[in-house]
């Protein structure tokens, strides 16, 4: 009879789920009969659970009247009569409310600008950007400039350089 000790690395992926998510994968697997079934069970068992009524369309109806009364919020009607004061009046309070930018979709967006004693963060930015290199041909031609030749010399070199 032989023992070793070996070392051994292995990958290994193992899926575990919490009880609730595996509760809730059998629940959304039962078929109608049998979840309206667990659901008399569980109510029947914990008597904290009520059922709640299902609200009919009236009422939903009734109940998002009675918001936008709360708003103040009424149609929009426009007549052929003259006066639309009233209208303009409300199209004014919502832009005070909202700001402009929620009055039309197609507004161009508003320029920040800089308040009283505060900086532009990006003008801050490109100020401290450095300043473009020099290109290659600018730095041999300064340095060919210090170069003591003859004029014809120094041209042709300028040349060659550019």
């Amino acid at each position: 009879m032989r023992l070793d000790a070996t070392q051994q690395m292995r990958l290994e992926q193992q899926m575990k789920l919490a009880p609730r998510i595996i509760q809730a994968m059998e629940i959304l697997q039962l078929p109608m009969l049998a979840l309206q079934e667990r659901i008399d069970l569980e109510i029947e068992k914990n008597p904290v659970l009520e059922l709640r009524q299902a609200a009919g369309e009236d009422q939903i109806a009734s109940e998002r009247e009675e918001y936008a009364a709360d708003r103040g919020e009424r149609a929009l009607v426009v007549k052929d009569e003259a006066g639309h004061s009233e209208d303009f009046q409300r199209l004014a309070d919502f832009t005070d409310e909202y700001g402009p930018e929620f009055v039309t979709s197609d507004a161009p967006p508003r320029a920040r600008t800089a308040r009283q004693g505060e900086r532009d963060r990006k003008m801050d930015a490109m100020a401290n950007t450095p300043a473009p290199s020099e290109s290659l041909d600018e730095y041999l031609l300064k340095q060919w400039s210090f170069v003591e030749a003859s004029d014809q010399i120094k041209a042709a070199g300028a040349l060659i350089i550019n």
